[in-house]
């Protein structure tokens, strides 16, 4: 899967290249391929991490007053490292948070 900052990669070594070889600069040539050359390898290695997702609730019929508790459960099983993660959950304006934070 081609990303933005992928794709911006590949065509500056590209175009680093066909510069440096009409204006002969033997630096540009190097820098292309350096960029070429980075985006090779890490097509090589996995870059998907393996995540499982659990998510648990203590009701499931919630109305005006209750309290609900929402358990959420990450497991990364893969040999990969996450370096971040973001969760995104679509509570209704009628709804308070006590605890965590939600954007």
């Amino acid at each position: 899967m081609w990303t933005r900052k992928g794709t911006i990669l590949l065509a500056s070594g590209i175009s680093l290249i066909l510069i440096g070889m009409m204006i002969s600069n033997f630096q540009f040539i190097i820098i292309g391929l350096t960029f070429i050359a980075f985006l090779s390898i890490n097509g090589w290695v996995d870059g998907h991490s393996d995540l499982e997702i659990s998510r648990e609730l203590s009701a499931y019929n919630v109305y005006k007053g209750d309290k609900i508790m929402v358990d959420l459960t990450i497991t990364n099983n893969s040999y990969k490292r996450t370096q971040q993660i973001e969760i995104f959950d679509n509570v209704p304006h009628e709804m308070k948070l006590h605890f965590g934070i939600n954007k």
